[in-house]
């Protein structure tokens, strides 16, 4: 088990290219008006008919349409009822479908892997870095320290990150796995997480499954900004189940962050199970670009179950933007935690890179925390630490 957890919410994508929640679904509907979305149009019109739809639900009840989280929790919670205005059963199924369709082509529009040729496609560098970070905690460290990351991001950033520095991700769900694998746990599921078309079994691919022989994995460039853009869950239907050579289906296993997960039990379990011995185990947690978003009640039972044990936990810190974030961890944490907690970059300066700097100082070159600090504030570009590190 490690004694480092990072849980990573959508800030920490969002220097990739990946929207934010409250942003997500209009930066969907400018990709659909911009006609950048033309294979999956009618999902998207589908989508953007029902959101208008749930307006209608603000007259006696508070609902945020424009947030993506809210809005794919209603229609869930729909599809379990039943009902949402005119539509019918079948159509609400399908607009779960359809939710499912939008989030992976928005991801894989806006999510940029930097390219300097066709044969030479980078990671994004903030997770580049990140990696490199979790590497030098594994290797450089006296005591060695296990990691594990824990995120609620769809997108394939960091996946691609691993692959790049030739390291195993372990999602939970494999049996064997290497002792070099670092876990990577991802509670609302994946682009690349698909549901067996035959036996029903959710199973996670890799980067790796999607190269051709030559190694080289399938993309499109993108002429205004020259980078590259990966498909990793728009050909998710050409991946085969190993354990009876099915495919999968076309919709990927993502997942809102409402607190009844119970339809999704089964299938991710083992992910939410191992997230849980993680946290029990862990010295250090680290939180960084994860907002506590008041519909994510599964978190914190999560956190509060998965943090029961013997191990003290020496630091909890929180790496946020946004100020209002402080608080409502302070609200969620116990006495106990509260002694470990802070929030140690002012938030202006809590950019992932940021928080990335002041570990690495801290942990790994074994600095001072107030020098650490003011290292981590002193960095202007990402590209401008992660050189140096590497």
């Amino acid at each position: 088990m490690a004694k480092t957890v990072f849980i990573l919410g959508a800030g920490a994508s969002k220097a990739a290219g990946a929207p934010l929640m409250p942003d997500f679904l209009e930066v969907a509907e400018n990709l659909f008006l911009t006609k950048r979305v033309e294979e999956a149009k009618d999902c998207f019109e589908a989508v953007m008919r029902a959101q208008a739809e749930l307006s209608s639900v603000n007259a006696k009840s508070q609902l945020q349409i424009r947030n993506v989280e809210d809005v794919f929790s209603a229609f869930e919670m729909a599809n379990t009822l039943k009902k949402l205005g005119d539509y019918t059963p079948e159509d609400i199924e399908n607009l779960v479908k359809a939710m499912k369709t939008v989030i992976v082509n928005t991801i894989e529009k806006t999510v940029a892997f930097p390219m300097s040729s066709p044969g030479d496609i980078s990671a994004p560098s903030e997770y580049a870095g990140f990696v490199e970070l979790l590497s030098s905690l594994r290797e450089e460290t006296n005591p060695k320290s296990d990691v594990a990351v824990i995120t609620f991001n769809y997108d394939m950033a960091l996946d691609y990150a691993f692959y790049k520095a030739g390291i195993e991700p372990f999602y939970g769900f494999e049996d064997n796995t290497t002792s070099q694998a670092i876990p990577l746990l991802k509670l609302h599921g994946s682009v690349n997480w698909g549901e067996c078309s035959q036996c029903g079994e959710i199973f996670p691919t890799y980067v790796k499954d999607y190269a051709n022989p030559f190694g080289v994995i399938g993309f499109t460039r993108d002429d205004k900004t020259g980078s590259a853009r990966f498909h990793f869950g728009c050909s998710l239907a050409t991946q085969k189940h190993k354990k009876d050579g099915a495919l999968a289906l076309p919709e990927p296993v993502v997942i809102p962050p409402t607190w009844n997960k119970s339809d999704h039990y089964k299938g991710i379990a083992k992910v939410w199970i191992q997230a849980a011995r993680e946290l029990s185990s862990a010295e250090n947690i680290f939180i960084i670009g994860y907002s506590l978003p008041d519909s994510d009640s599964f978190f914190r039972y999560l956190y509060a179950l998965g943090t029961m044990g013997k191990k003290i936990l020496k630091r909890l810190w929180v790496f946020n933007p946004d100020e209002s974030v402080k608080e409502k961890f302070r609200r969620m944490l116990g006495p106990g935690a509260l002694q470990s907690f802070d929030y140690p970059l002012p938030a202006d300066k809590s950019k992932f890179y940021q928080s990335q700097i002041l570990l690495r100082q801290l942990l790994v070159e074994r600095m001072d925390l107030k020098d650490a600090i003011e290292s981590a504030l002193k960095a202007s570009t990402p590209q401008s630490w992660y050189v140096r590190t590497i």
